[in-house]
């Protein structure tokens, strides 16, 4: 929170490049370290979901199921 109130008392400073200067540096900073953390977490979390597709026989069972018993027209699911 103290950087916060730092940056705050910059910006009503009235030297404004040393102003935009600082506080570059000090965002340059926080995106670094931000971008740091974010890299080491999803270095250790980075396995791959993965999943079985389904055989043509299990997917001709989900469209043979969607007909009517009295009719041999298809139906809109």
């Amino acid at each position: 929170m103290s950087s916060f109130k730092k940056a705050s008392e910059l910006l009503n400073s009235s030297n404004d490049t040393v102003t935009i200067n600082e506080l570059k540096g000090r965002l340059t900073h926080l995106e670094n370290n931000q971008l740091s953390e974010i890299h080491k977490s999803l270095s250790k979390s980075s396995n791959k979901e993965t999943f079985d597709r389904p055989c043509i026989e299990t997917l001709q069972k989900y469209v043979s199921s969607a007909k009517p018993k009295n009719t041999n027209k298809n139906t809109r699911l």
